[in-house]
């Protein structure tokens, strides 16, 4: 009898470790941040940023834009997002000669803490030298310069109007059609405060008045906010979204 309940107790305990480790085992991976937008961060005493896209299972593509320099080009090979880490691979080439960089680092809200892996070519061997890399993630004028498809949900009906921003000098300026109304409307205080893209537009809408304030977060090609409308004297709120169009989109 106690050899059957000491028998009893090893199989309940070797069956609550077995259900203890399978719980564990099969817990939820790490969510996967979205990189996308631009990024900016000092090398050599000298501002670099990188535009990065998040495409689909984590990849990554971009472009990177750092001082003009002879003889200097560099090209984003690609990358990728596991949970919270981002990972970069560019090629740099100087006078011919080519040097790989990989940038590697935890994304926080806008923030990437990581390294920056540089493999340079040295009396005959690859050497791999290692700074420390912070970049930010932010949003200027640059940044948002280009023709946007937008969606204006919470308006019947749901209104697909095209968003031309582009730089005249330091400053923004844009056009706002609407071709399912026929409607072509200056961008009123179109600017970037805290990150954010906000402009305003004013005219008419099926004969009656109509005023909006939209305001909206860029993250590289693609753009979420809200709109405050007052349509015929009645206010409301609306959520938008956009998307960048590409050059070939917009041929």
């Amino acid at each position: 009898m106690k050899q059957f309940m000491a028998n009893t107790v090893t199989l309940t305990a070797i069956a609550a470790l077995g259900l203890f480790t399978s719980s564990s085992l099969s817990q939820e991976p790490a969510k996967r941040v979205d990189p996308s937008g631009t990024w900016r961060f000092e090398g050599d005493s000298e501002e670099h940023s990188i535009e990065l896209q998040l495409g689909q299972n984590g990849s990554l593509t971009g472009k990177h834009k750092g001082p003009v320099q002879e003889g200097v080009s560099s090209a984003i090979e690609g990358g990728k997002v596991e949970g919270d880490k981002v990972t970069v691979h560019m090629r740099v080439y100087i006078q011919g000669v080519l040097l790989k960089v990989k940038f590697e680092g935890q994304m926080k809200n806008d923030d990437i803490t990581g390294v920056i892996v540089v493999t340079v070519p040295r009396n005959g061997r690859l050497i791999e030298e290692k700074s420390a890399w912070l970049a930010k993630r932010s949003v200027k004028g640059e940044d948002v310069v280009g023709t946007w498809g937008l969606k204006i949900d919470g308006i019947e009906p749901i209104r697909a109007p095209i968003l031309e921003i582009r730089l005249d000098g330091k400053e923004l300026k844009g056009k706002y059609t609407d071709p399912n109304y026929g409607t072509e409307l200056a961008v009123q205080q179109l600017r970037i405060e805290e990150n954010h893209l906000k402009f305003s537009i004013e005219g008419k809408f099926r004969d009656s008045d109509f005023k909006a304030d939209f305001n909206g977060r860029p993250y590289g090609s693609k753009i979420t906010g809200t709109t405050d409308y007052v349509l015929s004297g009645q206010p409301g709120k609306a959520k938008f979204e956009g998307v960048r169009k590409s050059e070939e989109e917009k041929q």
